[in-house]
């Protein structure tokens, strides 16, 4: 995958110790653009915020992940449960998200990837019933089960 059109030149960014928030992107016209980090993550914030309305379903696989920034590569890598949301977001909100960058960070193009997360790096599992939830919590703090059994408290 290439980080530019091929009428555009190649995008390169240096940064040796990312301990320095300020990543500089260089371009073959030796032309240099500084990124900061935390710009790129206020935009991706407000690409995220700006779904929970009208995409409730891919608000929800984005909001809870923190993207993968590679200043030596000038890469931004998001991760899916499936390939499913991945080809979503490539037909529906990846060109939203590549835009606001570009227009927000002053036309810096940088390259979007999509990952799919092993099984074993994916979230644990997700309770859905007061049940499930009550024996997570439990096991997190017994306190909670004895609670329930001193007061006789239960479900509705």
């Amino acid at each position: 995958m290439s980080a530019l059109s091929r009428s555009q030149p190649e995008l390169r960014v240096n940064s040796d110790d990312f301990e320095n928030p300020e990543a500089v992107v260089e371009t073959d016209e030796t032309v240099e653009i500084h990124v900061r980090e935390d710009d790129i993550w206020d935009v991706w914030r407000r690409f995220v915020d700006s779904l929970s309305e009208n995409s409730s379903r891919m608000y929800s696989a984005l909001r809870n992940q923190q993207p993968v920034f590679e200043s030596d590569r000038g890469c931004i890598t998001l991760h899916f449960r499936n390939k499913a949301l991945i080809a979503e977001f490539r037909e529906n909100y990846k060109a939203i998200f590549t835009g606001l960058l570009n227009e927000q960070l002053k036309d810096v193009r940088l390259v979007i990837e999509e990952k799919v997360i092993e099984s074993d790096e994916a979230p644990q599992t997700k309770y859905y019933t007061d049940q499930d939830k009550l024996k997570f919590m439990i096991e997190k703090n017994p306190a909670l089960g004895k609670l329930k059994q001193e007061f006789s408290l239960d479900f509705e």
